[in-house]
């Protein structure tokens, strides 16, 4: 029940919101694992990570993370529409001459304010950079 009505009405538009400040984001993991605990049967004293276990879902900022990076993959592979490839802005080896080893990394955006920074865009880059290559 919780993993079709509930969840999915947590996750809704987790692309473009994914960025938000620690607080929301805590209370939407306090939401998830008071689910857990009811499907569970477990008390509050139960841990997280006890929760995790016994339930086999991950956290919600796991998940919006792995979204995030699957459709950056799908951007990457040009399996996406045109306006989202758009967006991203290009590989450091289409804008230098010269040949480094970052050069399949993506260019980050510029943010002036900490608000932007955490929108989907320069989010998605700094984590798609940081993965290994394989």
């Amino acid at each position: 029940m919780y993993t079709t009505f509930i969840r999915p009405q947590l996750e809704y538009a987790s692309l473009v919101w994914g960025g938000c400040n620690i607080g929301d984001s805590e209370k939407l993991e306090k939401l998830q694992l008071c689910a857990a605990r009811i499907v569970t049967g477990l008390t509050l004293l139960a841990s997280k990570d006890a929760l995790y276990f016994e339930t086999g879902w991950e956290p919600l900022h796991e998940r919006r993370k792995k979204t995030r990076l699957t459709t950056m993959y799908k951007i990457d592979k040009n399996q996406v529409p045109e306006y989202l490839t758009d967006i991203i802005p290009n590989l450091r080896c289409n804008s230098s001459s010269y040949s480094t080893r970052n050069s399949q990394n993506y260019n980050i955006p510029k943010c002036r304010l900490q608000a932007y920074k955490s929108t989907f865009v320069p989010l998605v880059i700094e984590e798609w950079n940081s993965l290994p290559l394989n």
